[in-house]
């Protein structure tokens, strides 16, 4: 009897499982999800703030490097949404589809997970280039992934007056019906480049 009543019991989690509970607990709350907005926009501040207080190149070379940051997190964001997120791997797409289930929902990254990846990718960095290099493209980098935040943020929770802010965000919400298509959130550059924009005539075309 006893040994029955052992073996319907729930295994325990240990350490790892009890922590890894409360982090996909914290990940969907409301305030995880304002958090990580503000801790974002942070770190995108302060880096950007210490490369120009550092600055020793000319100014126009310094904003070509933050304009590289900027496109290298959108193209990570497009490869990233397109092979993980809507990839094999569960543990990204099962929380993906939770998203496409329920698109007001807040489920996330814990806040602190996104900004400590950014600066030690900054130190990483740091240590091929120089530091004003390292600071001012993961400024840019981490720019890119705050300015994504906000616009899956907004796109789902407002809308829109504006003909053009009106295009940008139907062309997320078409992702949502046609998701092979329209993997980039905040530019439409890589589905262009890569074929992956939606098409509305190739898609009436189809059987």
């Amino acid at each position: 009897m006893t040994d029955t009543i052992d073996e319907q019991e729930p295994p325990q989690l240990g350490r790892f499982g009890a922590l890894q509970r409360s982090m996909e607990r914290l990940a969907s709350t409301r305030i995880n999800s304002w958090l990580g907005l503000a801790s974002d926009i942070g770190v995108s501040a302060f880096l950007l703030a210490a490369g120009f207080w550092l600055l020793d190149l000319r100014i126009t070379a310094a904003l070509y490097v933050v304009c590289a940051g900027i496109l290298a997190f959108s193209f990570v964001e497009y490869c990233f949404h397109r092979w993980l997120f809507h990839g094999s791997a569960a543990v990204f797409e099962q929380g993906h589809s939770r998203h496409h289930d329920l698109p007001l929902g807040y489920d996330s990254l814990p806040f602190f997970f996104a900004p400590v990846a950014i600066l030690v990718l900054a130190g990483l960095l740091g240590l091929a280039v120089p530091t004003v290099v390292a600071l001012l493209f993961t400024g840019g980098f981490a720019a890119g992934y705050a300015f994504y935040g906000l616009s899956h943020t907004v796109i789902h929770r407002m809308r829109f007056q504006s003909g053009l802010a009106r295009r940008w965000a139907a062309a997320h919400h078409i992702h949502h019906f046609h998701p092979n298509s329209n993997f980039g959130v905040t530019s439409p550059l890589w589905d262009i480049v890569l074929g992956t924009r939606y098409d509305r005539r190739a898609s009436k075309d189809s059987p």
